[in-house]
């Protein structure tokens, strides 16, 4: 072996520096080594101690990153529960030991925290790494180089406490509504990098393909270059454009550097492509520092006014959501996998819009939304209240230098509902080069009129009355752009879905409208270690999502995403496959999508067999470019014989945006192949089967409206009913409903619209199939009691031995099945709706709309979706029914 080859091993081995060798060794990189693990299911023990509540006083391993009230430590405090939380708030202390590489020696290296709540004081080796860092959602770090044992063993000791010393952080982030916790919940490393070295670089990037690059440096004497070069991102990644070049003045640790990249494709929400930027600090040729590349995207974001919203010079609107950084076992300690779910949840809704309430999240949930296309409102944290200046000036500086980058990026929220400093607004700017518009949630600021939770009236009232745009025009004032930042504040099964429809038409119908978020994504419960593993949401402070803790969908999920799909059906020929379908993307062209659709052969009601497919057939969306009209010819049926048509339409990256189905025949076409019905007698209501209905009642009858029943019993067991109904009804409920002895339904099943019930101001979402739900088990939000619309038939299973089924075949247009009654919990506010006394099913021509937990379905909407058939004529329905005491088909 080469004597020379023998010794730089000797070196290598021993983690030595050796100058003579040096520019063998890659010194120019950034390297990172992970004290934490890096998140929720990696976690590393760490020693700790917490001293007060559970587990008190005694050092124990904890993993990090973790909340500890979620590892039985300490004790849980939800928020606004307790604005004096901070005299009895918990302190933990860690502890732990590590190694640092001898090679690192001479290198500048930074000890860096993700999210620590809320206060962290740290130490090591004994000697302070620097300030306390106070505020528990963004990013700080310590330059520990010259506290270090290079090559040998370091104690790192962290103090958290979790109430902050600051008192206006305890305010904005403390006394909130939401779950509070602590403990160092986000990763912790050490990032190493060359004496002289590039410390950070925020992008400009335009969709024409201008860029600036603003770049800090560390170390540097002067003579220096830095470059930039561009970069696609994939298997075939290639430079994109010149190398762009500056050289480092003396004196000077930021330079600016400015080009024209050619060809560029920009970055959008239905096209989010990305790049990457390469920077290299340089002398003489020899490379000083090559950081790992950063992802970006070219695009540009306008408020133009009484236009809208403008992304890469076309017009979008932000189909919203509200998001918390949340899992039930591990609080707001997530981990890569879990964060893509959530963006790829959110994308799944046919939103194409997050707001990050009330804090920033992690990293990796801002990767997702830059590689699926979601655009962010990334929030300063504070809820009713603000940060004073000095302490919210540094904690803006760390939320934009993380996150500047992200393409996704396009707005920041300075707090929420009274909690921003306006004083603060500049200093988003000051680390921003792309100096993206900073509104206040709730408020209105830089031009967008973001307040909370309008009801309808004032919504359109903000949107554009004549009366409000003429006061503006005399002011000389531009119409601000209207985003509620929060609307239709979902509760149990309200909101959310709810009044939709019509909020929607009315946004999307205004040059004002920029879009709306609901509120919320998720129901914010966490399984207390300290109660046997029940989710606690603090009452009706947080069960709030579209979805549950776990990302169970629920029935507005179903509503919202059909609502926001980007290609509409306005109506349709089912039986011959004509669809009219209007293009609601903002830059995709229906011919870069898929649709898939099937024809199916449904059950009867007695058969108990499973839908078959007779058919699939693929083909491209019609060439139509956004907002336009026109027609689909599925060329759908070999022969004609099948029962629903389903559709399902695909993006342009294969994700489903959109699924239709209807039926081919009508209701009495199949009622007559599904009942074997032979002559009975003609009887009067007293015939009805014994045992089995104790009444038959009219619903919503104003004053004395007419209402009789005539049965008639077949052979074959089954029973029609014909109900005669008149007089004026109330507009909020009208019907009829059995009211069945001793029947007690756990279970359904039923072919039409499912799988979930329906309000009249929430009927968007459910689709013809064949369904089956509990109705014992479920819980608020998720229930399958209440309304359900196209029901040709439903079997209603008694759990209880022998107690048998009952099943009903629907021959009238227009009526809804209601199954038992809806259940609202004691604390629903107004996300209830006003139902009538209903026995065990009902059968209604109106249905009650829902509300939502601020506001009451009156002042939701018009609720134009119900149908606005008068109630004051006379009606005539006819129902099915066969009751079998063995419990037929369940």
């Amino acid at each position: 072996m080469p004597v020379f080859v023998a010794v730089w091993l000797l070196f290598v081995g021993l983690g030595l520096a050796c100058p003579a060798v040096g520019n063998l060794i890659d010194d120019s990189s950034t390297e990172r080594r992970y004290l934490s693990g890096t998140g929720l299911g990696d976690g590393v023990d760490w020693e700790f101690q917490i001293d007060r509540g559970r587990g008190a006083g005694s050092w124990i391993e904890i993993p990090v990153p973790s909340q500890w009230e979620l590892e039985g430590l300490g004790s849980y405090a939800y928020g606004k529960d307790d604005p004096e939380a901070r005299l009895h708030a918990e302190v933990g202390r860690y502890r732990h030991e590590f190694v640092v590489p001898k090679a690192w020696r001479g290198r500048l290296v930074r000890l860096v925290f993700e999210g620590v709540m809320t206060d962290a004081v740290v130490k090591v080796n004994g000697r302070s790494a620097g300030p306390p860092h106070r505020g528990g959602f963004t990013r700080f770090a310590y330059d520990v180089s010259d506290r270090l044992e290079y090559g040998g063993s370091n104690l790192l000791e962290v103090e958290v406490s979790e109430a902050s010393a600051d008192d206006s952080v305890n305010r904005a982030e403390r006394e909130a509504d939401y779950w509070v916790f602590g403990g160092i919940y986000r990763p912790v490393y050490l990032e190493s990098v060359p004496a002289r070295s590039i410390s950070n670089v925020a992008i400009d990037a335009r969709h024409d393909g201008e860029l600036a690059v603003e770049i800090e440096l560390a170390g540097v004497e002067g003579g220096e270059e830095v470059t930039v070069q561009v970069r696609e991102i994939g298997p075939r990644a290639s430079e994109v454009g010149p190398v762009l070049t500056s050289r480092v003045d003396g004196g000077r640790d930021q330079i600016t550097i400015r080009g024209r990249i050619p060809g560029v494709e920009p970055w959008s929400g239905e096209r989010p492509r990305l790049y990457s930027l390469d920077a290299r600090l340089s002398e003489d040729g020899h490379a000083l520092h090559r950081p790992k590349a950063w992802k970006f995207g070219f695009r540009t974001i306008e408020l133009r006014p009484d236009q809208g919203l403008f992304v890469n010079g076309h017009r979008v609107l932000l189909k919203g959501v509200n998001r918390h950084s949340f899992w039930p076992e591990s609080g707001r300690t997530l981990n890569r996998g879990l964060n893509r779910r959530d963006a790829e949840l959110i994308k799944g809704l046919n939103a194409n819009a997050v707001r990050t309430s009330h804090y920033p999240p992690d990293s990796s949930f801002l990767e997702a939304c830059d590689e699926l296309g979601i655009y962010v409102v990334d929030e300063l944290p504070g809820w009713h209240d603000a940060y004073r200046s000095g302490i919210g000036s540094r904690l803006i500086g760390e939320l934009v230098r993380r996150d500047v980058n992200h393409p996704s990026v396009i707005l920041w929220a300075n707090g929420n509902e009274g909690g921003w400093n306006s004083l603060l607004d500049g200093e988003f700017g000051r680390h921003d080069p792309q100096r993206r518009p900073v509104i206040h949630p709730g408020s209105t600021a830089a031009g967008v009129n973001a307040r909370h939770y309008p009801t309808y009236a004032e919504l359109r009232e903000t949107l554009g009355s004549d009366s409000s745009l003429g006061r503006l025009l005399r002011l000389g004032r531009a119409p601000d752009l209207v985003l509620p930042t929060e609307m239709l504040h979902g509760l149990y099964d309200g909101g959310g879905g709810s009044g939709l429809a019509d909020y929607w038409r009315a946004i999307s119908s205004s040059p004002r409208g920029a879009g709306g978020f609901l509120w919320a994504l998720l129901d914010e419960g966490v399984v207390r270690t300290d109660r046997a593993g029940a989710i606690d949401t603090r009452g009706n402070y947080a069960p709030d999502g579209i979805v549950g803790p776990y990302r169970e969908p629920e029935a507005s999920y179903q509503a919202v995403r059909q609502i926001w799909s980007p290609i509409e059906i306005e109506s349709a020929d089912w039986k011959n496959g004509l669809l009219d379908v209007r293009n609601r993307f903002f830059r995709t062209d229906l011919s870069e999508c898929t649709l898939r659709w099937q024809g199916l052969a449904v059950p009867d009601p007695v058969s108990g067999s499973e839908p078959r497919v007779l058919f699939e057939l693929e083909r491209r969306g019609p060439r139509l470019g956004p907002g336009q009209r026109g027609r689909v010819s599925l060329g759908v049926v070999p022969d004609g014989a099948f029962d629903v048509l389903r559709l399902v339409a695909l993006d342009p990256y294969g994700r489903e945006i959109g699924e239709w189905a209807g039926w081919n025949e009508g209701r009495s076409d199949l009622l007559e192949s599904w009942l074997p019905v032979q002559e009975g007698a003609v009887t009067g209501a007293e015939s009805a089967p014994p045992g089995w209905i104790e009444s038959v009642e009219q619903i919503g009858a104003i004053g004395a409206g007419d209402f009789s029943t005539v049965w008639t019993e077949y052979a074959s067991g089954w029973i029609r009913l014909e109900v005669e109904r008149g007089g004026n009804m109330d507009p909020n409920a009208a019907g009829f409903t059995l009211r069945l002895a001793d029947f007690e339904p756990s279970r359904l099943e039923w072919l039409g619209d499912g799988p979930w019930p329906v309000w009249a101001n929430r009927l968007a979402g459910p689709q013809p199939g064949l369904w089956r739900r509990s109705v014992d088990q479920d819980t608020p939000g998720r229930s399958a009691r209440g309304f359900y619309s196209g029901v040709r038939w439903m079997r209603l299973l008694d759990g209880r031995t022998l107690a048998g089924s009952v099943t009903v075949a629907v021959e009238s247009e227009g009526l809804f099945v209601g199954v038992l009654a809806p259940d609202f919990p004691g604390d629903a506010r107004n996300a209830k709706a006003e139902v009538p006394a209903l026995g065990t099913i009902s059968f209604l021509s109106r249905i009650p709309a829902m509300g939502t937990k601020f506001h009451r379905s009156i002042d939701l909407a018009p609720v134009t979706e119900t149908d606005a058939r008068d109630e004051t004529a006379s009606r005539r329905d006819v129902v099915w029914l066969r009751f079998d005491p063995q419990g037929l088909g369940l």
